[in-house]
């Protein structure tokens, strides 16, 4: 390995320690108490490495969002593909919809969820980021899933931003809210399986 390769990869690990760490400290203890010290610290780097890295700590934490809403994506591309290929809306709406009720349940996204509401009163661009990186991400490519049915003609949508809204709205409500402000609510794949059949049957009703 050259010396420039080694230190490329030195780098590399302290941006992952750093981001585990803010997504740690975050987590546990919030946005605003959460100081650059405390992360450098958790991280085993210095604080200057942190600012060569993000900045500020605002950069810092639209890097820790990021990069959840990348592990706890959608695998879309891969589902437009088959929606292209003919596989049906139904049995497609179906697996992306297990992964969202899935991924609901998740309490670090849960987790991730409520900081963000939080921390979007005092710093609503934290709130405007977290939508770009994640609802307003995935609905546009929903949308693109279902421009594939309609010009395949197996559905009837006039507009199918509104319409991915739809069905995200269905999917997720009541289990989201319930799961944010700490209702007992049965997040087992036999109840996420009949809710998700309910819902997949009424989308396909109202746009075949």
């Amino acid at each position: 390995m050259t010396a420039v390769a080694a230190k490329d990869t030195r780098n590399e690990d302290k941006h992952r320690a750093i981001l585990r760490a803010a997504e740690e400290l975050f987590m546990q203890n919030g946005y605003a108490t959460t100081s650059m010290d405390a992360i450098a610290d958790h991280a085993g780097v210095s604080k200057q490495t942190i600012y060569a890295h993000f900045q500020n700590k605002e950069n810092l934490f639209v890097g820790m969002m990021e990069g959840m809403c990348c592990r706890y994506g959608y695998p879309m591309e891969c589902m437009l593909g088959e929606a292209q290929a003919g596989k049906s809306p139904a049995d497609t709406l179906s697996a992306l919809g297990m992964q969202k009720l899935r991924l609901i349940a998740l309490p670090d996204a849960m987790g991730l969820f409520r900081l963000v509401i939080s921390e979007s009163t005092r710093n609503p661009e934290l709130g405007r980021i977290f939508y770009e990186q994640g609802p307003k991400f995935t609905n546009k490519l929903l949308s693109d899933l279902l421009d594939a049915y309609v010009k395949a003609g197996t559905l009837k949508i006039s507009n199918t931003s509104a319409a991915a809204e739809t069905f995200y709205a269905m999917l997720c409500q009541p289990l989201h809210l319930k799961l944010m402000i700490g209702v007992d609510v049965d997040t087992s794949e036999k109840a996420l399986k009949q809710h998700l059949d309910e819902v997949v049957t009424r989308f396909i009703k109202a746009y075949s």
